[in-house]
């Protein structure tokens, strides 16, 4: 290698720092000042310590009432449209078979009693 291979080198090499200089100060400061970590998760601490436990159990048993209503409110539909198609009988109402009512008379309550008492 000669001396004249070693300039260009030199001088890219100059030019690599320059140019990263001039980026580190076109760039802004980003930094966190001291103790930026801990304010932080003690504020985090605070906020949940803030919250009392009755209100977290509330807000559970509302979340689960949701999905439970919404699983009854099916199961009612789901009942009403098998009582009101398939287990109607030929002398009742819609209304009787959706809600799924037998018809009483006077010898199904005696013949009812008759079992429940022996």
């Amino acid at each position: 290698m000669t001396d004249h291979d070693e300039v260009p080198d030199r001088a890219a090499d100059d030019d690599i720092v320059r140019a990263g200089g001039l980026l580190r100060n076109a760039m802004p400061v980003a930094s966190f000042s001291d103790g930026f970590a801990d304010r932080t998760m003690a504020r985090l601490a605070a906020a949940r310590v803030a919250i009392p436990p009755a209100v977290l159990r509330v807000a559970a048993m509302q979340r689960s009432f949701r999905l439970l209503a919404a699983a009854a409110a099916i199961a009612i539909v789901a009942l009403g449209v098998h009582n009101t198609v398939i287990a109607r009988g030929d002398n009742t109402s819609i209304m009787e078979a959706a809600i799924g009512l037998q018809p009483v008379s006077a010898e199904s309550v005696l013949s009812y009693t008759s079992e429940a008492l022996q």
